[in-house]
């Protein structure tokens, strides 16, 4: 993946932009999903100082 990353940033192709932003959507994706785990486990012990939006509205359409 490095090797393909260098080779856009060094000569951008339309593949190379694509595999970029496909592995960017995805890096994106799993950081948030990990976040929404973390932060039900926290909410439901009680540890949640600051209430994020985007996860209380799905944590009401779950219940």
């Amino acid at each position: 993946m490095g090797a393909a990353l260098r080779q856009t940033w060094q000569m951008p192709t339309p593949a190379g932009l694509g595999n970029t932003l496909l592995y960017g959507a995805i890096f994106a994706g799993s950081f948030l999903y990990l976040g929404f785990w973390v932060y039900a486990w926290d909410r439901a012990a009680g540890r949640v100082r600051r209430r994020i939006a985007l996860y209380e509205w799905f944590l009401r359409r779950k219940s």
